[in-house]
């Protein structure tokens, strides 16, 4: 949307967000038309310091030319990529190389669909430092996390 920026920012101004608290997934088939404005609108979001995720990579068409065009903080692993890795070689030597490729680009990796103890624990060996998956918690509806996280805060 050409206006994403500007609703964006005045959503953060309206209800008193700081901009480093939001993060916003992007994913690669968002991309493919290499629309100059998405492009302008991500630099904006990342100088207001909003993070930008890219989704699912490694699933798409292009994936590195997309981490050099764009200003990702993060790049998330997709699924297919987990679902193996204490076992599969292969899956092992994906993750690893999107893990390097990350540090020498200064970015974070989120492995994605983590259903296992044997899974984060190869992953967290491997130096992944965040992730998500039935492993930490099943989805729930907006309200039960606005109460998880209330309650979290107090406890604090």
């Amino acid at each position: 949307h050409p206006d994403f920026f500007e609703m964006v920012s005045s959503l953060l101004v309206e209800h008193g967000i700081s901009a480093h608290q939001l993060h916003i997934e992007v994913t690669e088939s968002s991309l493919i038309q290499r629309h100059d404005n998405v492009k302008k609108q991500l630099a904006l979001l990342k100088d207001l310091g909003i993070c930008i995720a890219l989704d699912d990579f490694g699933t798409g068409y292009a994936s590195l030319s997309y981490l050099q065009e764009y200003p990702f903080d993060f790049i998330k692993v997709d699924k297919s990529f987990i679902s193996n890795i204490e076992s599969d070689r292969t899956q092992y030597a994906i993750v690893k190389a999107i893990l390097d490729l990350a540090a020498a680009l200064d970015m974070q990796v989120v492995a994605e669909g983590i259903e296992t103890e044997a899974q984060r624990d190869r992953l967290l060996a491997m130096g992944c430092q965040y992730g998500q998956g039935y492993w930490f918690g099943k989805p729930v509806p907006a309200e039960v996390a606005t109460d998880m996280l209330i309650k979290q805060s107090t406890t604090k």
